[in-house]
């Protein structure tokens, strides 16, 4: 049985998909954030200019030795790596279409990210030239907003940096719509913080999440189906299964209704939450642990996958 489950009884899909309403990550991005390290003028992020003239003194004038001279060299090279780095992970990004405010935005973001979190300033920037790559459109605000939540997700979930910057542009592929009506910094941010408080009730991982959705693809979107409610579906099913159960559940589900005598539609024609299917379905058939009922539930949906899924969420069903 899929673990996290709040008690018995029909409320605990209902309950764990009202528990991802409202989330975000906790105080966003801010924005109009202080830019942080670089040139006003040319975008160049700034060394210390101090120890730079040291040893330029030292190589006019000839004092302190080679060897002195040397070591600031090592010293003033050490400084300036990072920030040539940075800077040549910058200039990939600006490849993409971000401009000089959306750099100065991002730079500003992935310091304050590096502060707060560990990690480097340039990871984070080389993880939003893979979201820009993969997500088009976006804003160098929005880019700062994207990254900054799958990162942030990464550490909330422990899974690795490249996963959650998959996972996001997957999750924006299946949701772009809903993404663009509630304005996509706020979406990502509301997104990722559903993503892991689904992850801590269901004790499942960034990785399996990001793999479920990915399975899943966008099925359930098409069928009319909450986020909400296709976060606490996977979540319950993936202690012992994938999104590809219930993939299988959504593709049979049409077939099911005719060959059942039963109707999983509203009056609209759109599907009716799983819950209530599974209200219906346990009604007639219990919970389908007799051979000929899941022999029947099996025919009506048309394959295993989807019958074991029924099997497993039809325990928790009122």
């Amino acid at each position: 049985r899929a673990a996290g489950g709040a008690g018995r009884g029909g409320q605990a899909l209902a309950h764990h998909g009202g528990l991802l309403q409202g989330l975000g990550v906790k105080g966003g991005v801010q924005q109009g954030v202080e830019l942080l390290g670089l040139h006003a003028a040319h975008g160049l992020l700034l060394v210390d200019h101090a120890l730079v003239h040291q040893v330029h003194g030292h190589l006019q004038g000839g004092g302190g030795g080679a060897l002195a001279v040397a070591g600031a060299g090592l010293a003033v090279e050490t400084l300036v790596s990072p920030a040539l780095e940075m800077n040549r992970a910058l200039a990939e990004v600006s490849s993409l279409d971000v401009d000089t405010k959306g750099l100065r935005i991002l730079d500003a973001t992935a310091k304050r990210y590096a502060m707060s979190y560990g990690g480097t300033a340039k990871e984070f920037v080389d993880a939003s030239y893979a979201i820009q790559s993969g997500i088009a459109g976006l804003t160098g605000e929005e880019l700062s907003s994207f990254t900054y939540a799958s990162a942030v997700m990464a550490k909330a979930t422990k899974a690795d940096a490249s996963t959650m910057t998959a996972y996001t542009g997957t999750m924006y592929g299946i949701f772009q719509k809903q993404a663009e009506a509630q304005g996509k910094a706020a979406w990502i941010e509301d997104r990722a913080g559903k993503t892991a408080h689904a992850i801590k009730v269901f004790k499942t991982s960034g990785y399996e999440m990001s793999s479920a959705f990915t399975s899943l693809g966008a099925n359930a979107t098409s069928a009319g189906i909450s986020l909400d409610e296709q976060m606490a579906i996977l979540g319950k099913l993936q202690a012992t299964m994938s999104g590809s159960e219930y993939k299988a559940f959504l593709m049979g589900v049409g077939n099911a209704q005719k060959e059942l005598g039963m109707k999983f539609v509203d009056s609209q024609g759109k599907m009716l939450p799983v819950l209530q299917i599974l209200e219906k379905l346990k009604k007639k058939y219990g919970a389908l642990d007799k051979v000929v009922d899941s022999d029947l539930i099996k025919k009506a949906f048309g394959s295993d996958e989807a019958v074991g899924m029924l099997k497993l969420l039809i325990q928790d069903t009122a």
